[in-house]
């Protein structure tokens, strides 16, 4: 494999899982550096505040209950991460429209 290509891959991943989800209400995604496990890579990490109004359980609960399902990591007691390791082509944009549509439904009260 050309690791510094699959790398940029997973920032390109990354970056448009941030800009996907910025901007609604309670919620924080952000790029840390590196992977739980210490590998070279970025991936978003996805926080609720206290004003959200789904707990981070319920969260990763729905997008583990959709089809396809969502996997996460659940970090911290409010926060999951998205880890771009683990998906093939195309996969990211399917990841990112379920957070995206479990996130805006909890914040319109849905």
């Amino acid at each position: 494999q050309d690791e510094p290509a699959v790398l940029a891959g997973y920032e390109v991943s990354v970056q448009m899982w941030n800009a996907g989800l910025a901007g609604i209400p309670g919620v924080t995604a952000e790029r840390r550096y590196p992977s739980e496990a210490g590998q070279p890579h970025g991936r978003t990490i996805v926080t609720l505040d206290g004003s959200f109004p789904k707990t981070r359980d319920e969260v990763v609960s729905e997008l583990w209950e959709r089809n396809p399902r969502i996997a996460v990591s659940e970090i911290e007691t409010n926060a999951f991460a998205l880890n771009p390791q683990t998906l093939e082509t195309g996969e990211d944009r399917i990841v990112l429209e379920a957070v995206r549509e479990v996130l805006t439904s909890a914040a319109k009260g849905n």
